[in-house]
């Protein structure tokens, strides 16, 4: 029955994608089952290794057409409710851990507003570097890589890059010790 459903699931992404594009693919990853979330991105270009836990709900943000800005590293841990931005390259190296609610967003857009005029649209990858652990509504901007054997600490707004073996917390997110 399992393995029915699974059959189902993956005819059921092809058809949103037909109809869809991208979007569509982006709802059944809200509902997909964790087992077949890592092939479903495969499948539209995403570069994901091997033994990667990907929970859902997994939320995807200006992918384009496919998924191909998105990379994820083998023994990588993606939590529930993580938010993806795709408008720039979005890099998860070998054995980073992303807990849940974290957000990991490429650019910035004032959209109309007027505040346009004194905050540019910017973007800019994000890294996360291998053996790196992201804690609990973490939330990175554009340009940010976080260090080999680094930590953010839960609700952390990390404005600038992080080094390796460095523990950060805060809002802004700031430097509290070396990790070594």
């Amino acid at each position: 029955m399992k393995r029915l459903y699974e059959c189902f699931f993956r005819m059921l992404v092809k058809a949103a994608h037909w109809l869809y594009h991208i979007e569509g693919v982006n709802a059944c990853l809200l509902i997909a089952p964790a087992k077949l979330i890592p092939d479903i991105l495969r499948s539209y270009q995403a570069a994901i290794g091997t033994d990667v836990q990907i929970h859902s709900p997994i939320f995807i943000h200006n992918a384009g057409k496919n998924y191909a800005h998105l990379t994820i590293g083998n023994g990588c841990y993606v939590g529930r409710s993580v938010f993806f931005d795709l408008k720039e390259p979005v890099v998860l190296e070998d054995r980073a851990t992303l807990s849940m609610r974290v957000s990991l967003l490429t650019h910035f857009d004032a959209g109309r507003a007027q505040v346009k005029t004194f905050l540019p649209v910017s973007s800019g990858p994000i890294r996360v570097c291998r053996d790196s652990y992201l804690g609990a509504g973490a939330i990175l901007l554009a340009g940010v890589t976080v260090g080999e054997c680094s930590a953010v600490g839960a609700g952390s707004v990390v404005l600038k890059s992080i080094g390796g073996h460095e523990l950060y917390a805060g809002n802004p997110a700031v430097k509290i010790r070396d990790l070594h």
